[in-house]
């Protein structure tokens, strides 16, 4: 498994809400507590980069003609939009037809309907493309006898679970 980065403030809010949830609904001893494992999916058990990385290669190849920028710029654009403009749909500051559309406007001059075109590309390349690491799966299956698993994510539930089921 992917070795652990340092966790940012809104992996230790959803961390405090989670055991807050456990306690109030399940209930659990400390003893009990201490046999949970948590994993966060993108980046520990399914390869995000690579299927982001894939994803903006595919989108440039298609609309080359219609983006005025290299294929580096596009990447580099690419990433600070979806940085910036995922935290503020994770706050539940934007919606998410809003943050698809901030996204590809960095390539797309907000043109409304290149925007659709160019995102629904991305989301459909970069959905092709999720695979679990290699090492997930094993790791899982060692340790679901004796541990209660959780993921956490600060992606959309949504989009949690459609990747959980599509990987496997």
């Amino acid at each position: 498994v992917a070795p652990l980065r340092k966790p940012s403030s809104l992996f230790f809010l959803l961390f405090s809400r989670l055991y807050q949830f456990l306690q109030l609904y399940i209930p659990l001893s400390a003893v009990e507590v201490s046999k949970a494992v948590f994993f966060d999916l993108d980046g520990t058990l399914i390869d995000h980069s690579s299927a982001a990385r894939f994803a903006r290669k595919v989108t440039f190849a298609k609309f080359a003609e219609e983006i005025e920028v290299s294929q580096n710029e596009f990447a580099q654009l690419w990433q600070a939009r979806n940085s910036l403009y995922y935290n503020r749909y994770a706050n539940g500051d934007i919606e998410m037809d809003e943050y698809r559309r901030m996204v590809a406007s960095a390539v797309a001059d907000n043109n409304s309907a290149l925007c659709r075109e160019v995102y629904h590309a991305y989301y459909d390349a970069y959905r092709s493309s999720w695979v679990a690491f290699p090492d997930a799966k094993p790791c899982l299956h060692e340790l679901h006898n004796s541990y209660y698993l959780g993921v956490l994510s600060n992606g959309d539930e949504q989009h949690v679970w459609e990747k959980l089921e599509r990987t496997g």
